[in-house]
């Protein structure tokens, strides 16, 4: 039995038990509509085979008596649904229903107050008052009236998909930037950081789609795990009580700490270099709208109850998904709210409220990506992606050309194309990876103008299809890569400072002017993460750009890719008893 047929069941049992007859009524019609009825009697048996059904009439037996039972999570579900219908009423007369349109700062509904029965011994950084909602200066305005008066829905469509069959992202895209760490079944065991697990350090990937996104946030995020860099942001005390807590019931030592704060640190990153190239100079973030459900309600409850009191916080820690709510961004645009972001501080705020690190680490599946996509291509404005990024024929201007470029951001397989993960590396949504603008025949194809913090590899350059400019490659100012190979993207970049520094060196000079041993991690996020894939390499000699023309005899796209970046200086490369990816 699926739990699709468990939860049909179990609601229908409910509806009845309970004496709900209208919605009991609707539940049996819509599902007779669906031809689901005639599976209902064999999930009834299966049901009371396991002595379900049984356990929903003793409690509701208990109910009726006045006795001490059980509730049900729709019991509680339901009883919040009340309480915020009442809270909601008893405000109707204030200010609160217009403050999305007014444009000042939102007040905190919970005060931030200690909580004196607080028994958690968190980090000093942790305990800093954090009960509140995503606050901004600024207007909070639908997403849909923001398209309104930044270029219209239909350039934003023209944009993303131009005129792909299915104008829409698909479901495969729906995740959050989760790691194997957080699952109960999965995680490792001890300090919330090893290398020697990845599970602790890598953003895992539930289906394929978004590679190219994560490629990118992961090799951003290395500077934080690896090399001692301090993070942006900081986790919250309510995630880290929810984790401990009720909802993956995470031992304090277990919380993979690290990770949520380099990858919140690499998604700041990579808002502020898209608002540098943005003509506004801000930051668009796109969030549910259940962001205030999530902080007026849950929020107030959660710091009002004990931590000695387990049965009714992990009662609330365990509606905490539901409320951050799974809703398709373009076919439920009203679901979403736009958040504008004017300066580094407003920006490190948002990322550090406990909305924003639930929504962005710890549910899946979630809208997190599709809405960070879009706060990055709302950032960068649609008529610079359209007008400025876009490669264009010198005769007409405009729009991009369809024979010469993607022109759009998803492919016609529903994957990233080359402008998105250019967006995300460096800010402009170019088709190009060479430097600066090149003319041919007419023809102006954009590139990248400066050096971006991280870096590409292309088995086409390997193939000699196309050039990978110093931009990208050797100019660097850190050497995390991204690796794209045909239809997937990784990444790869040095196990430690050390090597990073000694990597930084060689390719500046353009030379390893001595023998130099460096270790390289590389990560797929489609991979189960179950160990560390280490590279040792050799380096000594010029760097250069090898490719397959040069005689090259190795059969792993990994080391094809590293011969375009280091070239003759490779002496050997070793996995370290690693099957090589071919």
């Amino acid at each position: 039995m699926s739990i699709q047929d468990m939860a049909h069941g179990i609601i229908r049992e409910y509806l009845k038990l309970h004496g709900y007859t209208e919605a009991y009524e609707a539940f049996e019609r819509e599902t007779e509509q669906r031809g689901i009825p005639k599976l209902f009697s064999k999930r009834l048996e299966l049901l009371n085979a396991v002595g379900i059904t049984a356990q929903f009439r003793e409690e509701f037996e208990k109910k009726k008596r006045g006795e001490p039972c059980l509730e049900t999570s729709l019991d509680v579900l339901l009883k919040s649904y009340k309480e915020v219908s009442v809270s909601e009423d008893k405000e109707a007369p204030q200010v609160r229903r217009v403050r999305r349109k007014r444009a000042h700062s939102m007040p905190h509904v919970v005060e931030e107050a200690e909580t004196p029965q607080r028994e958690l011994a968190l980090p000093e950084h942790y305990s800093n008052g954090e009960a509140k909602e995503l606050i901004s200066p600024h207007a909070i305005v639908p997403l849909k009236a923001h398209l309104d008066s930044n270029g219209g829905l239909p350039l934003f469509r023209s944009v993303l998909f131009n005129s792909k069959r299915q104008a829409t992202i698909p479901d495969t895209w729906y995740q959050s930037l989760y790691c194997l760490a957080l699952s109960p079944k999965t995680r490792p065991k001890g300090s919330s950081l090893s290398m020697s697990n990845p599970k602790s350090w890598a953003i895992h990937q539930r289906e394929g789609g978004p590679c190219g996104i994560i490629a990118v946030i992961q090799a951003r995020a290395a500077k934080y795990l690896f090399y001692g860099a301090k993070p942006h942001i900081t986790v919250s005390s309510v995630l880290v009580q929810a984790l401990t807590f009720g909802l993956l019931n995470l031992a304090a030592k277990d919380i993979p700490v690290p990770f949520i704060e380099a990858v919140l640190s690499a998604i700041y990153e990579t808002l502020e270099i898209t608002s540098r190239q943005s003509p506004t100079g801000d930051v668009y973030l796109v969030v549910p709208t259940t962001h205030r459900l999530f902080t007026r309600d849950l929020l107030q409850q959660l710091s009002s109850v004990p931590l000695s009191d387990e049965t009714v916080r992990k009662q609330l820690l365990g509606d905490i998904h539901g409320r951050l709510g799974l809703k398709r961004i373009i076919e439920e645009m009203d679901d979403f709210e736009v958040i504008t972001v004017s300066s580094l501080a407003e920006m490190s705020e948002i990322l550090s409220s406990p909305f924003y690190q639930f929504y962005a680490t710890t549910t899946l599946p979630s809208s997190f990506i599709p809405a960070l996509v879009i706060s990055v291509v709302l950032t960068r404005t649609l008529r610079e992606v359209a007008y400025t990024d876009f490669d264009t024929s010198g005769a007409g201007g405009g729009m991009s050309n369809v024979d010469l470029s993607s022109d759009s951001l998803f492919t016609d397989m529903n994957n990233a194309s080359m402008e998105l993960v250019n967006l995300f590396i460096h800010g402009r949504a170019v088709a190009g990876t060479h430097d600066g603008v090149v003319t041919c025949d007419n023809f102006t194809l954009k590139g990248v103008d400066m050096p971006s913090n991280v870096g590409l590899l292309s088995i086409y350059e390997y193939y000699n299809y196309l050039t990978i400019g110093n931009n990208l490659k050797w100019g660097v100012l850190c050497p995390c890569f991204v690796l794209f190979n045909e239809a997937h993207y990784t990444c790869i970049f040095p196990a430690d400072k050390a090597a990073m520094d000694i990597i930084s060196a060689g390719l500046a000079d353009r030379t390893f002017n001595s023998r130099k041993e460096v270790d390289l991690l590389y990560s797929d996020s489609l991979d189960d993460q179950s160990e560390t894939v280490r590279l040792t390499l050799i380096l000594e000699g010029p760097v250069t750009c090898k490719r397959e023309e040069d005689g090259i005899k190795d059969k792993s796209f990994v080391n094809h890719l590293l011969y375009t970046l280091f070239g003759s200086s490779i002496v050997s490369i070793s996995w370290n008893g690693t099957e090589p990816f071919l």
